[in-house]
């Protein structure tokens, strides 16, 4: 799924919240960023859905905050799809600082045994 801008960048694709009229919020919305020229545009596969829920919402006087997850199936799947990459890049991080923290662990074991080590063969000089 990918495509290409306006000035010739490959566009990324990006979960936004767009704003309507000022009193309407809508959160969620898989759109294409350029990182090039900073051009957004809303993915093809939701565009109907989108317009379906503003013009829903576009005659509300009240403030309104929409999850647009929660309206489109696709954005849905996109979202489980976002979330899952992101546990698994954090919990890659993760299991990093854990695997960092285990070997900074036995370092000081290691540590520990030699100075115990070392206290022990003092004392037996004193000892005998």
């Amino acid at each position: 799924m990918t495509k290409r801008c306006e000035c010739g960048a490959e566009m990324e694709i990006t979960i936004r919240t767009l704003y309507f009229n000022k009193n309407v919020e809508i959160k969620h919305v898989p759109t294409y960023t350029c990182p090039v020229c900073s051009l957004n545009q809303v993915m093809d596969q939701v565009k109907s859905k989108l317009k379906e829920t503003i013009k829903k919402l576009e005659s509300s006087e009240k403030k309104k905050t929409v999850k647009f997850d929660e309206v489109s199936e696709f954005t849905q799947l996109m979202m489980m799809v976002y979330q899952e990459q992101e546990f698994s890049s954090n919990g890659t991080m993760l299991q990093e600082e854990v695997q960092q923290l285990l070997e900074q662990y036995l370092l000081e074991e290691t540590k520990e045994e030699y100075w115990e080590k070392q206290i022990h063969k003092k004392i037996e000089r004193y000892v005998q």
